[in-house]
């Protein structure tokens, strides 16, 4: 899903596909995947009290990652400002 979305803006120039594009990477594979990666990564780390060193690079890692979701919220925003209809194509692709 991610290629095919993502490639698909190459020769899509709609909302719809930016949209699409959008919503895989910056929510799902950041928002959702990423985040969820990172919160059963502290737990156990943390909790365990190894590799504090790792621990707070991928701190690092995930504030960064939350500034690319930003971003893409910001995206998917304009987009549903433009083409109202796009906000049941971002609720398809979560789906």
């Amino acid at each position: 899903m991610l290629p095919t979305n993502l490639d698909a803006v190459l020769t899509d120039e709609s909302d719809e596909a930016l949209v699409r594009a959008i919503t895989t990477y910056h929510v799902v594979i950041e928002g959702m995947l990423a985040e969820s990666g990172y919160h059963g990564f502290y737990r156990s780390f943390e909790a365990n009290e190894i590799l504090p060193g790792l621990v707070k690079g991928i701190r690092h890692i995930q504030r960064d990652e939350a500034r690319h979701i930003a971003f893409g919220l910001d995206l998917l925003r304009a987009a549903f400002q433009r083409s109202p209809n796009t906000r049941a194509v971002c609720e398809e692709t979560i789906e």
